[in-house]
């Protein structure tokens, strides 16, 4: 997901680039650069919170399985 999204938010000129190493290394001006370092931020970003709504996510999981196994069984 992070490289999908990097290479979404990437220049059109640099569209080619696969990576975060070759996008740096391809842009020679300023504003390029600049662009590449906050498409990669911006992709950081999103994985981080798309991870913590997994862990989150699991977390409520797993608490309500375990609230369920709690109970006692009923013999009627």
């Amino acid at each position: 997901m992070l490289n999908a999204r990097f290479a979404a938010l990437l220049p059109a000129a640099l569209a080619g680039a696969g990576s975060f190493p070759a996008a740096l290394t391809a842009s020679r001006v300023g504003p390029e650069r600049e662009a590449v370092t906050a498409a990669f931020a911006s992709a950081l970003e999103t994985g981080q919170l798309v991870g913590a709504a997994a862990v989150l996510l699991g977390g409520l999981v797993a608490a309500g399985l375990l609230h369920r196994a709690d109970r006692p069984v009923s013999t009627q």
